[in-house]
């Protein structure tokens, strides 16, 4: 373990999504020794080894490509005495609501990782894209990272896409109550060479996640003050623009928020915002869900607290083989990529990328380095986490 490095290199040169610099240290430790904590805190907590692994990774994935907002570990700290509880369901029993040759509808389980329910979803999107060329399954709850989800139909050799519903945090265009979510969509699309296609985004200028994050102080752009957010993300309640992180949150417990101002649609206009009406629109209205009009106070997660209120998300996936050979399509893919990055550059480019290309190719670097940089707020929970489950070895107390 080693510390007091900033992760000024690989990360801060990425041009596309929002990525802070810590004011924190940063840790550098393996990133196996984070992994081999995770699983055990899941499978100690009651969970098999196949859904720890795939529970943890998707977290890790995002720590490891910088997200710190979204890739942090807190929650496995009280796992263990969530499940105890009957908080959490490590073992969901999911119910079919309706189903056709290509379609499916998922109930919610109370207490289960949503992370479970839409991998059951997309895994029987795959199921109905074998046999009618392409599935779709609604689930009952909200998608996560959908990363994770479109990377399970990419494995299969499918085109994955996945589009969800979310806690309001968008006010309609002209209004200033924000009464939409921030509307996530994902994409995935395999290639014969390389890394696939991911594209994984809100439709905002900003996730709400890292403004929140930043607002709290423990991240911020370079070159501006704690709590303060470059122009053109967030409006305040009174639907007027600011650069201050506190005006979409009021202030709650940590572990709750509650919508004050709203977050602006992609490119601040009509455009971004029809988008984020369609999208919430169909995954509230496939899925039969609820049209959350009255932002309330929620929990960290994006979900209500004490209402019994769903929150839809809809996965698809499209077997390429059904249009023609899977090998030419794989094919067209790479040649597509080559094309684009074959692009004449201007001279401040020194590479032209393709979506998604970055972030894997820093994941596959990171996990053959085995290393990881975390901020030390987040080294400091995974310690404490570490002493909980026995394996404290790989994480010495500082300046040891």
């Amino acid at each position: 373990m080693s510390s007091n490095q900033q992760d000024n290199t690989d990360l801060a040169d990425r041009p596309g999504g929002v990525y802070w610099y810590s004011r924190e240290d940063q840790v550098q430790l393996e990133t196996s020794a984070v992994r081999a904590v995770g699983i055990a805190v899941y499978v100690q907590a009651g969970a098999t080894q196949s859904d720890a692994e795939f529970l943890v990774d998707e977290r890790l994935n995002k720590a490891i490509q910088g997200d710190f907002a979204r890739g942090r570990f807190d929650e496995w700290a009280v796992l263990g005495e969530r499940v105890r509880r009957g908080e959490v369901n490590l073992h969901p029993c999911i119910t079919v609501l309706r189903e056709t040759g290509a379609s499916v509808l998922l109930d919610d389980v109370p207490g289960a990782p949503k992370a479970l329910l839409c991998r059951a979803a997309m895994d029987r999107a795959i199921e109905k894209a074998r046999t009618s060329g392409i599935g779709l399954a609604g689930v009952r709850c909200p998608a996560g990272i959908l990363t994770t989800q479109v990377m399970q139909a990419v494995k299969a050799g499918m085109v994955g896409i996945v589009l969800t519903q979310s806690y309001p945090l968008v006010a309609p265009l002209g209004g200033i109550r924000a009464m939409l979510g921030d509307a996530p969509i994902a994409f995935g699309i395999p290639s014969k060479q390389g890394d696939p296609v991911v594209l994984d985004m809100a439709l905002t200028n900003s996730s709400a996640t890292g403004v929140r994050y930043v607002g709290a102080g423990r991240l911020v752009a370079d070159g501006q003050a704690p709590g303060e957010i470059r122009p053109g993300l967030v409006l305040d309640e009174h639907g007027e623009p600011t650069t201050q992180a506190s005006a979409l949150f009021f202030d709650t417990p940590s572990d709750r928020r509650r919508t004050r101002g709203s977050l602006l649609p992609l490119g601040g206009g009509h455009k971004g915002y029809a988008l984020i009406f369609i999208v919430t629109l169909l995954c509230s209205v496939l899925t039969s869900t609820d049209f959350p009009w009255e932002p309330e106070e929620i929990a960290v997660g994006g979900l209500p607290i004490g209402q019994d209120r769903h929150f839809g998300s809809l996965h698809i996936a499209i077997d390429p083989a059904a249009l023609g050979s899977l090998d030419e399509f794989n094919s067209r893919v790479s040649e597509f990529i080559e094309d684009v990055k074959a692009t004449p550059r201007r001279p401040d480019a020194e590479e032209i990328f393709y979506p998604g290309e970055q972030s894997q190719r820093l994941r596959r670097q990171r996990i053959a380095e085995d290393t990881i940089l975390l901020p030390r707020g987040h080294y400091e929970t995974l310690r404490k986490i570490a002493v909980q489950v026995g394996m404290s070895a790989n994480f010495p107390n500082p300046g040891e």
